[in-house]
Formats: C-alpha cells, structure tokens, sequence
C-alpha cells in the first residue's frame, strides 16, 4: 500500500525510494497506523532479500518512509510481461525469506526494486 518514488538524498548524496501513504488514505488513522507497522516490520528484518527503511516520517500530512533505493525490475513488472506467473513469484519470496507468507503487508517488506529513469 503506497506510492513509491525515486529521491536524492541531499544530506547523504544518495538515491533512496520513497513510500508515501496514498494521499486518499493520509487522513485515516487506522491507514496510517498500518503503514507505521508496515515500516517497523520491514525495519525489524535483517535479510540480504529485505530492504532498509532509513527514515519515517511525515511531508505535508502525509506519513512516507525513506528506503533503501535498489535498481532492477519489480516482481510486480516480471508478472506483468509474463516473465514470472504469480506463483513462481510467491515460490520466490517465500524460497528467499524462509518462511510462508502470511499477508499483503509481509509483500510490502519485501526487497523491491524501482527502475532507473
């Protein structure tokens, strides 16, 4: 659940990718309170298949979370050329983080990548 866009890091000269909370949802505190936990989740793992969240806050009321910027093509994008079928990306996430999946928001702590514009 979010909208994900390719930032600078000024401070750090650094590209990062940020995840704001969809701006139809930033006034719902249970829509904010889940993209909270969505973030401490994925802060929480240490995996080489899990990215790092460097920051979470808010901008102009909406909550957004600093990423760990990775190049490549999304799972979302291999799916969707017919590269990789829903199951074989699920037989994926499951195979790199050793554990079944149990819901969406696990999906979102997932190690994904943006393309280079």
């Amino acid at each position: 659940m979010g909208e994900v866009y390719l930032a600078e890091d000024t401070k750090l000269n650094r590209k990062v990718a940020l995840k704001f909370l969809p701006g139809q949802y930033a006034a719902d505190e249970n829509f904010k309170a889940r993209f909270k936990r969505e973030a401490q989740a994925a802060a929480a793992l240490n995996h080489p298949n899990t990215i790092t969240i460097h920051e979470v806050a808010e901008y102009q009321g909406r909550p957004y979370m600093a990423m760990e910027y990775v190049v490549g093509r999304s799972l979302k994008n291999l799916i969707a050329e017919k590269e990789l079928s829903v199951e074989e990306a699920i037989d994926i996430i499951e195979d790199k983080l050793g554990y079944e999946i149990l819901g969406i928001d696990t999906l979102s702590a997932i190690k994904y990548k943006i393309p280079e514009k």
